[in-house]
């Protein structure tokens, strides 16, 4: 949660200062609105540095860019994976690197992919495909959580607010399905058709060794021990905890002060 209202922030951030710099009509209208609205922002304070401003954009683009498809080629290789342990692909994407222990058949086929349709596709039409794939997962996902609490029957035993959160999940992914253009609907059709086969023909045979090792919780807690440093969240909770030890020594030392001159 932490960690989502961070980057929330700075989203919001963000889009207040371009809207601020320069008239949503403009940015409309621009094929490059955060380089204008930083060019607009440095013109105003640095004007030296204004020229430069489409450069620094792009190289924040870049490395940006570079993070997100990190995680998501991370994430999604990972997903691939266990749907094969689970049987609902083919076993071949079950395959570890005997060096690396990474799923490396579902990354050359993720990264065969991924290269395919950008070199059919435009900018746009990838964006309204990854809109819409987003959108349909978000949609079959809260489903399945109301379909989960009807069967566990833990429905009474949540807030309000939990309640309400899978209801608007379903709109809020219904929305973005609707948002995207026909193009982008019927290209995002036709690639989930193509995975259809490939959901089709899997063994449905569960690979018990795979599963255990990656359900084990020792594993887990491994994992979770080697990475939890590198995340924000954890760098944020150290920060509050030393904020706070500065207030109680701060609170202390009044405390001891306020005494010695009652005595």
């Amino acid at each position: 949660g932490l960690g989502i209202s961070v980057v929330l922030g700075f989203y919001l951030m963000i889009n207040v200062v371009v809207f601020a710099v320069m008239p949503w009509q403009h940015l409309a209208a621009s094929g490059v609105p955060l380089a204008d609205a930083c060019r607009a922002l440095l013109q105003s304070l640095f004007p030296r540095w204004a020229p430069w401003a489409g450069m620094v954009m792009a190289v924040g683009a870049v490395l940006s860019t570079l993070g997100a498809e990190e995680s998501g080629t991370l994430g999604t290789s990972h997903l691939g994976y266990a749907m094969a342990v689970d049987g609902y692909a083919p076993s071949v994407f079950a395959r570890l690197h005997p060096r690396y222990g990474t799923p490396y058949i579902v990354l050359l086929f993720q990264g065969a992919t991924a290269l395919a349709v950008a070199l059919v596709g435009t900018l746009g039409s990838l964006i309204e495909v990854a809109v819409f794939n987003m959108g349909i997962t978000y949609f079959a996902t809260c489903l399945a959580v109301l379909r989960l609490r009807g069967k566990t029957q833990t429905h009474s035993r949540i807030g309000a607010v939990e309640k309400v959160i899978p209801y608007a999940g379903l709109a809020a992914a219904a929305y973005l399905v609707w948002a995207v253009g026909w193009k982008g609907r019927l290209m995002s059709l036709g690639l989930l058709a193509l995975g259809l086969p490939v959901y089709l023909l899997s063994p449905r045979r569960q690979l018990p060794d795979r599963k255990n090792t990656l359900l084990a919780q020792s594993l887990e807690m491994a994992w979770t021990g080697a990475y939890s440093e590198r995340f924000l969240a954890h760098a944020v909770k150290h920060l509050v905890g030393f904020v706070s030890a500065c207030r109680g020594r701060g609170g202390g030392r009044s405390t001891s002060k306020a005494s010695q001159d009652a005595s």
